[in-house]
């Protein structure tokens, strides 16, 4: 069995097993999302927008390695 999760853990590497996750800058997430917002409330007629934020991966050990 292997887990991935989506996110953060404080400290997750002092946990036995340390799960590999995807994290974002949250703080980078919700700047980005008011600012959207407060677009969408100025100009009724914007054009919705799509936005991506960088993703790290972070390896941890709670993913088995797979032999193909």
């Amino acid at each position: 069995m292997s887990f991935a999760g989506y996110g953060d853990i404080f400290n997750r590497d002092l946990l036995y097993i340390n799960p590999t996750m995807v994290g974002q800058d949250a703080g980078r997430v919700g700047k980005l999302a008011g600012e959207l917002i407060l677009r969408r409330i100025a100009d009724k007629g914007a054009t919705p927008m799509n936005a991506l934020v960088p993703s790290e991966l972070r390896r941890g050990n709670s993913v088995r390695k797979i032999n193909v």
